[in-house]
């Protein structure tokens, strides 16, 4: 037997007290209590220990994870930026000769000249790098064409100038626009 914890008194006025019962002695009680309560303890630590290093394995393996998938967009970012570099000039090439197409028309100013052949350059002259993209979202078919141009296939050009589908759909490249 052991120690035990009694309730006495009433209910206004509770009353608890630790008694031994018959045939123990109470230091021998209280020893193993506290034996008890240091296993417990023991046991205690050892789990709050492991349960530690798991979270922390898991949090490294997923602030690796993460890290991981930063560099791989940070890549498809820098990849981005140096795909739409052309496609900005060609964009502005253009759009500069329509404007300056609309004064000659309206004939408002001479200096027009420049801007209508920088953007009939920019329009009818090949771009291996615009149109490498746009052969892999399928904008462009003709491959044929594609090697005449540039005298490589579009596979071969593909993992030196090709963007990947989000990019492209970004880009406003893809059936699904409807040109």
């Amino acid at each position: 037997m052991e120690v035990t914890k009694e309730s006495f008194g009433n209910v206004v006025n509770p009353k608890s007290a630790y008694v031994n019962p018959a045939g123990s002695t109470i230091l021998h009680s209280i020893e193993r209590m506290i034996s008890k309560q240091a296993g417990a303890q023991k046991e205690t630590d050892k789990r709050f220990k492991e349960s530690d290093k798991r979270l922390k394995e898991e949090w490294a393996e997923a602030q690796k994870e993460s890290d991981e998938k930063l560099a791989v967009v940070q890549k498809e970012f820098e990849t981005f930026k140096l795909t739409m570099q052309p496609l900005e000039a060609i964009t502005i090439a253009i759009r500069r000769r329509f404007f300056s197409n609309y004064r000659k028309q309206a004939g408002m100013t001479p200096d027009h000249r420049a801007a209508i052949k920088g953007g009939n350059i920019a329009a009818h002259h090949g771009d291996v790098i615009t149109d490498t993209p746009l052969m892999a979202s399928k904008d462009i078919e003709d491959s044929d064409i594609y090697r005449s141009l540039y005298w490589i296939s579009p596979e071969q050009a593909k993992p030196y100038f090709s963007i990947s589908p989000p990019r492209a759909h970004t880009m406003g490249c893809g059936k699904a626009r409807g040109l």
